[in-house]
């Protein structure tokens, strides 16, 4: 969202934004000014909602699906619009901390490093919330989609034995049981997608580990690639040429 010409051609989110509302929707079903900048991105469905500072709009913050066509639903909206809120009461401490900085400017190294660490112990617990909410229903999802592809699996053997004959007659119901299959393929290619990111985030925000612990310096360096792919993948070629490095005594 980085090129997005707010000044013209996106009006109309300028005013919807900061009037408190948000954008959501099919891209397809965007004015066409919109979707020439949105679907150069390869972006298929968006939401966008307005960030809030000090009870004024400061920004927004944008969530795009480059999959599928997404619908966004009511537990999609709630849980990001909690995220935006969190955002926004940090961005207030940090500017409440800045404006603190300015006015004690003797204190200014030993403030920089207060700020930093202020920082960091936010995110941290940014982070570790929002995987904790994301890794609820991707758990359920997961569970449910086993005892689907295992019902499926049933339903096909059931069919090739007991209906031998009829089903291989049948080229529509072949035809959708290779649909349901297909499906299940990408269901569970997403759910393992997003369980590993939410392993990555799990491991940035490291609550769990705040004792000198023996560590694969390789882990580090591949959970930190995946959680700024999104930022990378489209104009940098990431060449990993790792060295023959022991395990390093730190702080994760």
């Amino acid at each position: 969202m980085q090129h997005v010409p707010y000044k013209s051609g996106f009006e109309r989110w300028h005013k919807t934004l900061k009037n408190g509302k948000l954008i959501a929707g099919v891209v397809e079903s965007l004015p066409e000014s919109e979707q020439e900048i949105l679907q150069v991105q390869d972006i298929l469905s968006i939401l966008v909602i307005p960030l809030w500072m000090e009870g004024k709009w400061y920004g927004f913050i944008g969530f795009d699906d480059v999959v599928q066509p997404r619908q966004w639903n009511e537990e999609d909206i709630r849980l990001l619009q909690t995220a935006a809120k969190v955002i926004g009461i940090y961005l207030e401490r940090k500017k409440v901390m800045e404006d603190l900085e300015r006015t004690n400017k003797h204190l200014i190294e030993t403030q920089s490093q207060l700020v930093q660490s202020e920082k960091m112990a936010s995110m941290g617990t940014l982070v570790a919330g929002i995987a904790h909410e994301i890794n609820t229903p991707v758990g359920a999802v997961s569970s449910m989609h086993d005892t689907l592809m295992q019902a499926v699996g049933k339903l096909k053997s059931i069919l090739e034995t007991d209906f031998q004959e009829a089903y291989q007659q049948n080229q529509r119901l072949k035809n959708t049981l290779k649909v349901i299959e297909d499906a299940n393929k990408v269901i569970d290619s997403g759910t393992d997608r997003v369980t590993n990111i939410v392993r990555q985030l799990r491991s940035f925000a490291r609550l769990d580990e705040a004792e000198l612990k023996t560590v694969d310096i390789h882990e580090g360096l591949e959970d930190t690639l995946v959680l700024i792919h999104h930022e990378i993948k489209h104009n940098i070629n990431v060449v990993r040429n790792y060295g023959e490095i022991p395990p390093i005594a730190c702080y994760p």
